[in-house]
């Protein structure tokens, strides 16, 4: 059956290739077959993923999405395989980009799955890094501001591949992807608050020199200062500090009840007046003759 299933899948008989290897999913199920059962999975999401008619996004989030968490956790958990299991989740990220649209989102968030599980060394979370950066930046949004894109979101990406290439002494690649942040911020004049952060700012100008530190060449990279100074204008970059909003400092208005009839505020928070002293007194008296009994 497996072999039925391997070769309708080569020769792209997705459909009766789903349709067997969801058999061989039971079996293996059954059987307590955990490897063989994580690679059922494994494939069953490949050929509903590279089936032409495509996925809508609702069976894409119930099918798909259970099939390679089970596939996952079959081989890291059950199987004590991170090989397999880094296989599965890079080539479903590959294809869910294929798909568009919410397919983009789902490729990055398993691309930062396999960063979490760390089934990759210092190398292969800079690649991954780059391939979230990539999947958000495949995200094409709607209508003339593009609301859906994620754009912000591939360039914070852009920056942690930037910031995993410097950590290998990979200057040339850090500088690619630095590239791309710039590009990626490079938004609409009227949207240049983007670099009103200035953490951010300090960020990419220590980035940048990062680079051109580790580059040692005659070709330093494009000064953040400068760049930024072109897109905001006449302002200078480095004297911006974020605005501060002024405070209050007009003492609190006291109830409308209490100021409308000239009464101060109450002192006492629980709302206990003094005692009064004819009942002070008499509470003394009683306390005096019970002492005299006694």
């Amino acid at each position: 059956m497996r072999k039925l299933a391997d070769y309708a899948f080569m020769l792209r008989d997705f459909r009766l290739a789903q349709s067997t290897y969801e058999l061989l999913r039971t079996d293996y199920s059954n059987d307590k077959a955990w490897k063989y059962y994580a690679g059922a999975n494994e494939m069953t999401a490949l050929t509903m993923l590279l089936s032409p008619s495509g996925l809508p996004a609702k069976i894409r989030a119930e099918t798909v999405d259970q099939l390679l968490e089970a596939a996952s956790y079959s081989y890291l958990a059950r199987s004590l395989s991170p090989y397999y299991c880094l296989r599965t989740l890079a080539v479903a990220v590959e294809l869910l980009m294929l798909q568009g649209g919410s397919g983009a989102d789902d490729a990055a968030r398993w691309a930062c799955r396999i960063t979490e599980l760390d089934l990759t060394g210092p190398l292969g979370h800079a690649i991954f890094a780059e391939r979230v950066a990539a999947a958000y930046a495949s995200r094409q949004g709607t209508g003339s501001k593009q609301w859906g894109a994620r754009k912000r979101k591939s360039a914070l990406w852009s920056v942690f591949a930037t910031e995993a290439w410097l950590n290998l002494d990979r200057p040339r690649q850090a500088e690619k992807n630095l590239q791309e942040v710039f590009k990626k911020y490079d938004l609409k004049a009227k949207e240049t608050e983007a670099f009103g952060f200035q953490g951010m700012r300090i960020m990419l100008a220590d980035l940048a020199d990062t680079v051109d530190m580790k580059k040692g060449d005659s070709e330093p990279f494009p000064n953040l200062d400068s760049v930024l100074a072109h897109k905001m204008g006449h302002l200078e970059v480095t004297g911006v500090e974020p605005a501060m909003d002024k405070l209050d400092a007009r003492p609190h208005r006291r109830s409308s009840n209490l100021t409308g009839l000239g009464a101060s505020a109450p002192t006492d928070p629980l709302g206990v007046g003094p005692m009064p002293m004819e009942r002070a007194g008499r509470v003394d008296d009683d306390d005096a003759q019970e002492e005299k009994l006694s």
